[in-house]
């Protein structure tokens, strides 16, 4: 999902009992902002949304690293919908959700 000039990368996805853990990257090519990750919302295939529950980062020199946690994706979901909102920035990225245990990285 491009930002301006900044990225924001999702590097996995993980369904645990309870909840979701979304991993991402963001990019930073210039300084001045940082991001916030309750600025992204998550929709599932069917429109149904997933309450954000929080999460943490690090701040790296290219950016941060970070973990999103939400309620847990229901079973069945082919894809979500990450929609951004930060200020004026608006951003959207459909993301295919393969079978479990299955490496979709490189998709």
């Amino acid at each position: 999902m491009k930002i301006d000039k900044d990225t924001i990368l999702i590097k996995r996805i993980v369904n645990t009992e309870d909840k979701t853990y979304i991993r991402y990257a963001f990019i930073r090519f210039e300084q001045g902002w940082s991001f916030s990750q309750g600025a992204i919302n998550i929709f599932d295939d069917k429109g149904k949304q997933y309450q954000y529950k929080g999460g943490q980062s690090s701040g790296k020199v290219w950016g941060q690293d970070g973990l999103i946690n939400t309620d847990r994706i229901d079973e069945g979901v082919k894809y979500i919908i990450l929609k951004l909102e930060w200020y004026d920035r608006k951003s959207e990225m459909k993301i295919s959700l393969g079978k479990e245990g299955e490496n979709n990285e490189a998709k």
